[in-house]
């Protein structure tokens, strides 16, 4: 039996329900149609490490001299809520503000503008500070980083308290991502809540994605490049005046995800062990030392598989989330950890293209 459907001629759209995008700003809904614009395509992209956009192109249908785009509906700082879906539900894929307007005019062409949005990750991106945190948890120092934006911390507290953190000419984004890799940690924003935490790469798969049912298109790879079996963290106590070493190996990956062999294992037994050396990150501390090593051999594993593909219209899928592969053979079938999501509404329908890794086949 074939593993994919032998009939390509059918999208899989075609069996869907009706798209539907819901585009709310500030309390007006801009997809009404009361003004003659209408909304001709909508991309959230959703991507870890940075934040989420949002763009919108609509097209003033009835424009004489672009009464809409000039009222007070649709302004540079307002809030803005974008759900979509298929059928008569819609859930939301995107909470943020907008941060900018395009305007496109062409002869015979109704006008066309584009609505540029963040969600609330981009403010701490806005300046470069230099300041020091004294006897605070990562957890702490987050919180009232959070706070300074208009955010709340949600996530479980860390464990080490550090007695010296220096921010310097960083960003609080830039120096909360650097916090969070040597934890282990991912950093994003859904609404107002800033989200610290751990990778859940041993959680359930929250959507199953099959071929001929909701997947319409996937690529699945494997690679050893880069692959080591352990890795080390240096850094310096400045207490005991000593360097510090923390060395984590493979058996102590926290998930295989289902799989087997990890891509850290198979490449010391298919070539020769090896010890890779985190040296970029401040450490004053044994402890320390030790999560930054099992953070990055864990982030070196999940290089190990590669996927990426397209579903029908999915509005719950996020960066960070689990998806099921499944009918795929042992080698390619089971869970991978989402890094990208980009949902989208346009003629075609609405569709949810996505990039996960695996640590283990």
């Amino acid at each position: 039996m074939p593993l994919l459907p032998t009939d390509t001629t059918t999208s899989g759209l075609d069996r869907a329900e009706v798209a539907r995008v819901a585009i709310d700003v500030d309390g007006t809904d801009i997809t009404r149609g009361d003004d003659g614009v209408s909304v001709l395509r909508v991309e959230v992209r959703h991507e870890l490490g940075r934040p989420s956009s949002c763009v919108i192109e609509t097209a003033d249908l009835e424009a004489v001299d672009l009464e809409w785009i000039d009222g007070s509906a649709v302004q540079e700082g307002r809030p803005i809520t974008i759900a979509m879906g298929l059928g008569e539900t819609t859930k939301a894929v995107f909470v943020g503000e907008i941060l900018g307007l395009d305007l496109e005019v062409g002869p015979g062409e109704a006008p066309q503008v584009s609505i540029r949005g963040y969600d609330r990750l981009h403010r701490l991106a806005r300046a470069r500070k230099t300041r020091v945190f004294l006897n605070q948890r990562d957890s702490q120092i987050a919180a009232t980083i959070a706070q300074e934006h208009g955010l709340r911390l949600e996530g479980p507290e860390s464990q080490l308290v550090h007695p010296y953190v220096m921010q310097r000419e960083q960003t609080d984004l830039a120096f909360l991502l650097a916090r969070a890799r040597g934890l282990g940690h991912v950093l994003r924003v859904e609404d107002t809540a800033l989200h610290l935490g751990p990778r859940e790469l041993g959680a359930d798969g929250s959507v199953v994605a099959t071929m001929g049912r909701n997947l319409l298109q996937l690529h699945v790879s494997t690679s050893l490049l880069g692959q080591v079996g352990a890795v080390a963290a240096r850094g310096w106590d400045p207490a005991e005046q000593k360097a510090l070493v923390a060395e984590v190996t493979e058996s102590a990956l926290a998930s295989r995800m289902g799989g087997s062999t990890s891509g850290p294992k198979l490449a010391d037994d298919s070539f020769a062990p090896e010890t890779s050396v985190v040296t970029d990150l401040a450490i004053v501390s044994a402890d320390a030392a030790k999560l930054a090593a099992a953070a990055e051999l864990e982030a070196l594993a999940l290089a190990h598989v590669r996927c990426r593909g397209r579903l029908l219209g999915t509005a719950t899928l996020r960066p960070g989330v689990i998806l099921t592969l499944k009918g795929f053979g042992e080698r390619f079938s089971g869970n991978y950890w989402l890094t990208s999501v980009v949902h989208t509404y346009d003629r075609e329908g609405f569709t949810t293209d996505f990039e996960g890794s695996r640590t283990a086949t």
